[in-house]
């Protein structure tokens, strides 16, 4: 960290002794000489605080202090001279004025150069402090002495700044100033600024001369901030008299003096060497001016049809061309309103669909043609609205999850339609798709509790997800994760006909469940003792119940619409196959119309790393573990050693019933159900180890059971995991025995242990964009089809008509 001895110049650092330094301090505190015990001399006294300056940085602030009386001393003499030169017809006479500037005049020079050479060595720490200490002075002494003979008036700026530029007091200060302002141009340059305009008002009209002349070395920075300060002085002066009165007692009585005289006079300096300058910050302040974009903000606020929209459209054409980025300003106003939140619901939610309709209109103009006369202008004006909303997503996406259903309706029909940036952080990126998918789930909740939210929102919202997971590999990969993970929620699980969790599943339980013991478990630990005292405190709590307080309360789990879970279950499919298919994002305007089915037997080409994704995001969520996880399948003997972790797989496809369903995605991007194979394989294990112990007379006594063996080998013959007289199996599991379904089940298992699923076995097949399994490759598959026509010969009166199915 810098500090004030380390910003003294090396030329400086003398060695002084404490006693000699005691010396100069007592000197410059009682101005007497302590060792001649005289008065010291203005000049003696001034080289005295020149010395501490330079040898003790802390008393530079009372240095600093002292210097004000050197210099005004100085300016006064330098004044009395040339009054005294008037009186004598110009011709200079000997007295006490010119002894006094000849004497103090190397005195000024040798602090200028101190304090220039702490400027140049340490800017940040001695120019903040040096600039206002030379401003304010400089607005002292030029309000002081603007009374004397020699002065000028003060609407004569030219003279003016001719004679305080002629003082070496007031020059040297003015230097100062100006290091002081190039130094901090590139760091601060605002500190430095306001202080001068400060001193301005302050000292107005007297101290226009310095602002003038800092004008001439830095125009850019000085112009546009004296055009705002008269700009606002002028409307502060510029009222009826009502309202004059009203504002003056608001204004300082120090600054009710206009001051659009000082700032004419100021730019009339300036205006003969940077009239350009001025010019252009006249006209980007008239600009700024208009009341275009306020204009459009409350048009795109408060239109409630169609015609109240068009307006802005016709406010847009012509002012287009004079002013530039004026959509871009529109939108961040509005958005700007977002965030101050100074609309209410229904007003965030017109605007936000009065922006979706301006965006909207290009589309629709694209499908008439562009025959209407103003269609052209209305194109024009929504695709620079489309494009402004794209860099402010991050800004409208957290409105997805508003708690007012009209608003969040309005800002996924807007997110659907707007185009996504070409450049954007991932971290936007992401937040956009969290907000996007929590936004569906809440979509397909608030459906089936309300009929006010119907299939049209719904279908916005998988629009957006559609063109999120088409945007890049970022966006497809974090859509269909959070899908994934979102489905297979506690809190959605109802949404697609899951089992609820029974409280004894929870290591934390609700308050309405477990009775308040009214114990604190901190304070039970630190009672010390022999033994446990286990009666009526939290140690009698069991799966059961609670000691003392009876058996928990039964727990009913409650049964979803079947229709309702239907729908939900085929809206989240559809979602699914959009973001994975190369088609997604492909719908007509987000709608999806109820007489239509949202899914079809026949899947639409599904990109294999976006299944993949999910097949990886399923391992994660279901499998508690990563131990023996590796594609290749056991012996089924082996099964023996990974029961727990088989029966968690197995009572997760139980509790979610949309599991299936993304198998079934998942089997349609081959090879991507390969990574799902310690799914497969726990959840086969546990079916085996059902049929084995089964002694029910017939399989449909076990109907979960069934149902799960049948869409298991489907959806391993799907992604061609078997081979197709294998995959054909479950459709004779309804017709045997537990022992024969285990029986062929047997035999499914013995293949995936002598046929591995790995991707490498799959062959791209460029005509149809797909990977395909050549079984050939994988030897005689009639070794494992024995038990099938053993089966098939057993029962050949009621499944004779099935053989062919079974054919090598």
């Amino acid at each position: 960290m810098l500090t004030f001895c380390d910003s003294i110049p090396k030329m400086w650092h003398v060695v002084t002794l404490p006693q000699e330094l005691a010396i100069e301090i007592k000197a410059f505190i009682s101005g007497v000489d302590q060792t001649q015990g005289r008065k010291l001399s203005v000049r003696d006294h001034a080289r005295c605080a020149v010395r501490l300056l330079r040898t003790v940085p802390a008393c530079r602030g009372a240095v600093l202090e002292h210097l004000r009386g050197v210099y005004d001393e100085y300016v006064a003499a330098f004044l009395q001279d040339l009054e005294a030169e008037g009186e004598n017809g110009g011709n200079r006479i000997s007295g006490g004025g010119s002894t006094s500037v000849s004497n103090l005049e190397d005195v000024i020079k040798e602090v200028h150069a101190v304090i220039s050479e702490f400027i140049k060595l340490s800017p940040k720490a001695w120019a903040p402090l040096v600039s206002t200490w030379a401003v304010d002075l400089l607005g002292q002494l030029s309000s002081k002495h603007a009374g004397r003979r020699a002065a000028p008036h003060s609407s004569s700026l030219n003279k003016l700044l001719q004679l305080w530029m002629s003082c070496a007091a007031t020059r040297s200060l003015m230097e100062c100033y100006s290091q002081c302002l190039a130094a901090m141009l590139a760091w601060c340059p605002d500190a430095c600024v306001d202080a001068l305009l400060d001193t301005s008002v302050q000292h107005s009209p007297h101290f226009d001369w310095v602002v003038a002349h800092i004008g001439s070395a830095f125009p850019g920075t000085i112009i546009s901030r004296v055009l705002a300060c008269g700009l606002k002085d002028f409307y502060a002066h510029g009222y009826s008299s009502a309202e004059k009165i009203n504002q003056q007692q608001a204004i300082d009585k120090s600054s009710r003096v206009p001051k659009i005289g000082s700032v004419v006079g100021i730019l009339g300096h300036l205006a003969s060497r940077h009239s350009d300058s001025i010019k252009k910050e006249l006209l980007r302040m008239f600009q700024d001016s208009l009341v275009a974009t306020e204009a459009l903000c409350q048009l795109f606020t408060q239109a409630r049809n169609p015609e109240e929209l068009a307006l802005a459209s016709q406010l847009y054409t012509p002012l287009s061309t004079s002013l530039s980025g004026l959509l871009p300003s529109t939108i961040a106003r509005c958005v700007a309103q977002i965030h101050t939140q100074t609309l209410d619901n229904k007003q965030l939610a017109q605007l936000l669909n009065n922006l979706a309709t301006a965006v909207q209109s290009q589309e629709e103009d694209r499908k008439n043609g562009g025959a209407a006369t103003g269609s052209s202008a209305q194109s024009s004006m929504a695709s620079q609205v489309r494009v402004a909303i794209s860099n402010h997503l991050q800004d409208f996406c957290p409105l997805l999850l508003h708690g007012d259903t009209m608003v969040s309706k309005a800002a996924v029909r807007l997110l659907s339609c707007s185009q996504l940036p070409r450049a954007c952080s991932p971290a936007h990126l992401l937040l956009i798709c969290r907000a996007a998918v929590s936004h569906f789930f809440v979509c397909l909740r608030q459906q089936g509790e309300s009929l006010r939210v119907g299939e049209e929102e719904v279908g916005y919202s998988m629009r957006l997800l559609s063109c999120l997971a088409a945007y890049s590999p970022l966006t497809l990969k974090a859509v269909l994760q959070q899908l994934v993970e979102g489905a297979l929620h506690r809190g959605n699980r109802d949404l697609f006909g899951g089992l609820q969790e029974s409280p004894g599943d929870d290591t934390t339980q609700s308050s309405n469940l477990v009775p308040d013991l009214g114990v604190s478990l901190l304070d039970i630990n630190c009672k010390f003792g022999t033994s446990v005292n286990f009666s009526g405190n939290v140690w009698s709590v069991f799966h059961a119940g609670v000691i003392g307080k009876g058996l928990k309360p039964p727990y009913t789990p409650s049964q979803p619409d079947p229709d309702r879970v239907n729908q939900n279950m085929q809206t989240l499919f559809a979602v699914m196959v959009q973001c994975c298919s190369s088609g997604g994002g492909s719908t007509t305007n987000g709608r999806f119309p109820a007489s239509e089915p949202l899914i079809s037997d026949e899947l639409p080409p599904i990109n294999a790393e976006a299944a993949k994704v999910i097949a990886v995001t399923l391992v994660e969520n279901i499998c508690p573990d990563v131990a023996n996880g590796e594609l290749s399948w056991p012996p089924e003997e082996h099964a023996k050693t990974t029961v727990e972790r088989d029966i968690h797989i197995r009572r997760c496809f139980e509790r979610n019933p949309v599991l299936f369903h993304l198998l079934r995605v998942v089997a349609a991007g081959r090879p991507a159900l390969c990574y799902c194979s310690v799914i497969l394989r726990g959840l086969l294990a546990t079916l085996l180890a059902h049929w084995e112990a089964s002694r029910e007379p017939s399989v449909l006594d076990s109907p979960w059971h069934l149902q799960t063996s049948c869409l298991l080998v489907s959806c391993m013959g799907e992604g061609q995991l078997l081979p197709p007289v294998l995959s054909n199996i479950h459709e004779v599991f309804p017709h045997l025995s537990p022992f024969e379904v285990r029986l062929l089940l047997l035999g499914v298992w013995e293949y995936m242990w002598g046929n591995s699923p790995m991707p490498q076995k799959f062959t791209f097949c460029a005509d149809r964009g797909l990977f395909f399994r050549d079984f050939s490759r994988d030897g005689d598959v009639a070794r494992y089809i024995a038990p099938i026509h053993s089966v098939l010969h057993k029962n050949m009166d009621h499944l004779g008509h099935l053989c062919w199915r079974f054919q090598i």
